[in-house]
């Protein structure tokens, strides 16, 4: 009989309790960036295109791990090319369930942000792009972000990426470190954007699979 505290790893699927978990872990990983762009309507839009496919937030691009049932951590994630060929529709998507009545207060934070929201979209086609990758608290130190990262690597090479890319917020030293150790370098840093009453800079780190 397995372990019910030995971590299990699911593609995640196009279910309301999926998308609820997804959102929550993407509001971690982001630090809330979701709700600053779309405000109180942020669960419903994430989570809207979290069912759809073909789209840079589907499901098809997620995978959980779960301990003793719960859903712990995930690993969203996707090839630069993958990008390419669904941006056009997931902006389609975010104007289609933000609707008119929001739009301008949407267009209005993009502005804000959208230093931020052109680096984070500069994804080679050749990388292979970990667009998030979060743990709930009570489940780190067991060794899960590692075996999430170990995850995308295979996938990568399986994918002939030629890299591993991410992003991690400047401040955020223990997941940096835990990049580092992986073997990810510092390529390049986004602008400093003052977002929900505090700083916010991005670190692009790549590893390259060669």
């Amino acid at each position: 009989m397995s372990d019910p505290s030995t971590p299990v790893f699911r593609p995640a699927q196009p279910t309301p309790q999926d998308a609820a978990a997804f959102f929550a872990l993407a509001e971690t990983a982001g630090e809330g960036i979701w709700t600053l762009l779309f405000g109180a309507r942020a669960a419903h839009i994430v989570q809207s295109l979290f069912l759809l496919a073909d789209n840079e937030i589907s499901h098809a691009r997620t995978l959980f791990a779960e301990v003793d049932g719960q859903v712990a951590g995930m690993l969203h994630r996707f090839p630069g090319d993958y990008v390419a060929a669904h941006h056009a529709r997931t902006n389609q998507l975010y104007r289609q369930h933000i609707g008119p009545l929001h739009m301008l207060p949407f267009l209005l934070r993009v502005r804000r942000y959208n230093p931020l929201l052109g680096f984070i979209a500069q994804i080679p086609t050749d990388a292979y792009f970990i667009e998030m990758l979060a743990l709930h608290p009570q489940f780190r130190g067991r060794g899960l972000g590692k075996a999430l990262l170990d995850r995308a690597e295979a996938e990568a090479r399986a994918a002939s990426c030629a890299r591993l890319e991410l992003d991690v917020r400047e401040g955020n030293d223990t997941a940096r470190r835990l990049y580092e150790k992986f073997g990810f370098g510092l390529v390049r840093s986004s602008p400093t954007v003052m977002a929900g009453g505090q700083n916010r800079q991005l670190h692009r780190m790549a590893k390259p699979l060669a």
